[in-house]
């Protein structure tokens, strides 16, 4: 297709975003798609172009390695909390269970206060 042709060609209508989070992803591309043109054209300014040798240098890659990996022990964290609340939920559970087997009720330590035993 040539430049006078791509000129005249109709172009789409973007589709409409359907949340905040697709509208930003499809402004990014397009920003994205306009700095690739100025770039491959000559046209792009300093700031552009300086934006994007920041991004290939060791320090960038090695800053989106550290925010992986935070992100994944934020993850293991919530995960782990999770397993605690299961496991204890579940002991207190079969604690509840053994003592009505053995006939009596179980009362938790820290409820154990609000209760008042008496000998007859």
């Amino acid at each position: 297709m040539n430049e006078e042709t791509r000129k005249r060609a109709p172009r789409r209508a973007p589709s409409v975003a359907r949340t905040p989070e697709l509208q930003e992803n499809q402004m990014i591309s397009l920003a994205m798609q306009l700095a690739k043109k100025k770039l491959e054209d000559g046209s792009a300014s300093s700031q552009v172009i300086v934006h994007f040798l920041q991004l290939g240098t060791e320090k960038a890659r090695l800053e989106r390695i550290k925010l992986e990996s935070e992100a994944r022990l934020a993850e293991a964290k919530a995960e782990v909390m999770r397993a605690t609340q299961t496991s204890e939920q579940l002991m207190s559970d079969a604690l509840s269970a053994f003592s009505r087997y053995r006939g009596t009720d179980f009362v938790p330590d820290d409820q154990a206060d609000d209760y008042v035993l008496y000998d007859d």
